[in-house]
């Protein structure tokens, strides 16, 4: 299968970047204004560092650098791969450094952004609709997207990430919910993460809810999700309406809510 992807760079703002509208005005010939121009020959570096290890695979690699009016840098550089077997088996020994270099990007076959790499504010995304993740969001349309959520079918996980890699998941149970929050400590690596899982203060005199015992659940460890499995009283549960709240304070740049108490996952993340 060949593969199209088109590697651009955001600009230092916080003007909005949907891909899709991204990429078409590119293909209009014209500059987005999420984006700025970038020096080709580092990127291209790792292009071939990248197309060595593929084609010992079989991999046929080739790229082109659409120039900027100075001709010194570059508005995007387009790459046409035929991947054999994994296509992942070649991305990922230089998705790191891209995204570590404020590289991102276009798949064409998907419609979307390269996965694994930053968005340019945010990125909404439900493992119940994978195929269609939401970019640069606000918070009018938080609500729409959560209530997609099915807690009783499977995968009922829902996640909302910043440009830093910071990111907000939720998990549902019945009409309930169990958030937790994580935060990159060191920019732009996936290994260096603290994480909290939400607990309502046992004095309050309400009743607590848990996720059952035994549940599966995903969650990141590095850059790998990996499966788990709830504990009897690991995954407290709150309504609708107070992880809308969480979400909608994440979305903002807040701090952690601080009407909860939030227990560390350091020990789970490990």
């Amino acid at each position: 299968m060949i593969s199209s992807y088109y590697l651009w760079k955001w600009a230092d703002n916080n003007l909005p970047g949907k891909p899709n509208k991204v990429f078409a005005m590119l293909m209009r010939g014209d500059m987005h204004p999420a984006l700025k121009t970038f020096a080709p020959a580092p990127v291209e570096r790792q292009l071939e560092k990248a197309a060595k290890f593929g084609r010992k695979s079989g991999e046929e690699w080739d790229w082109q650098v659409c120039p900027s009016g100075n001709g010194k840098t570059a508005r995007f550089i387009h790459v046409r791969c035929l991947l054999k077997d994994d296509p992942a088996y070649s991305r990922n020994p230089f998705l790191d450094w891209w995204d570590e270099h404020g590289i991102s990007g276009y798949d064409e076959q998907h419609g979307r952004l390269i996965e694994c790499l930053s968005p340019k504010l945010n990125l909404f995304q439900s493992e119940q609709w994978w195929d269609e993740p939401s970019y640069d969001i606000d918070e009018s349309e938080l609500a729409v997207l959560l209530r997609r959520l099915r807690p009783s079918g499977q995968n009922p996980f829902a996640c909302l990430q910043n440009r830093r890699g910071n990111f907000v998941q939720c998990m549902g149970s019945g009409r309930r919910y169990n958030v937790s929050w994580h935060e990159r400590l060191t920019p732009k690596d996936w290994n260096q993460m603290e994480g909290w899982r939400l607990e309502c203060f046992p004095k309050t005199g309400k009743r607590r809810h848990f996720i059952p015992v035994g549940t599966p659940y995903s969650i990141v460890k590095g850059s790998d999700w990996c499966k788990c499995f709830t504990g009897k009283t690991t995954h407290e549960t709150i309504t609708f309406s107070e992880i809308l709240a969480v979400f909608r304070a994440f979305l903002r740049g807040e701090k952690r809510p601080t009407n909860y108490h939030w227990g560390s996952m350091q020990e789970e993340l490990q």
